[in-house]
């Protein structure tokens, strides 16, 4: 008898809420694509090889470019801290994030990545729509990444 176990592929779900003046505009869900070097940076952290480089790090940037695997940035990159991570599932991280209204002002967002603590870039999201970032608009969210 011959065993088998087959993962599903490790995928990612961006979620944003875009408050202007404090009233809620928008609600965003959308897919991202899993970087390469965010599939290594998991086979390193299962393996031991690496500790200590976790994701730490939402990312916005003014690229419009569609992403590819082999991507490591987000053009004109700011990086806004990962607040808290909780296990909504046995098979999901949740990372949430505030973009302040002090926070990325005068930015024409229209990239998200989320990044370790290195500077390793995890996965990335190109939007179809920007979101022009000003003091009266604040962003809350998390970025599942299922399993």
């Amino acid at each position: 008898m011959k065993l088998s176990d087959t993962a599903p592929q490790c995928e990612g779900i961006l979620h944003l809420s875009v408050y202007q003046s404090g009233k809620l505009r928008e609600n965003i869900v959308e897919h991202n694509m899993i970087m390469d070097a965010g599939r290594g940076r998991m086979a390193e952290l299962l393996s031991g090889e690496q500790t200590g480089k976790h994701i730490g790090y939402l990312g916005v940037g003014t690229g419009a470019v569609a992403p590819m695997v082999t991507d490591k940035d987000l053009t004109n990159r700011q990086l806004i801290p990962i607040t808290s991570v909780e296990f909504p599932t046995a098979r999901t991280a949740r990372f949430h994030f505030v973009i302040a209204t002090t926070d990325a002002n005068g930015m024409a967002i229209h990239e998200f990545g989320l990044f370790c603590v290195d500077n390793l870039m995890f996965s990335r999201r190109v939007r179809d729509k920007i979101i022009d970032k000003a003091a009266d608009i604040e962003i809350t969210g998390y970025w599942d990444i299922r399993f």
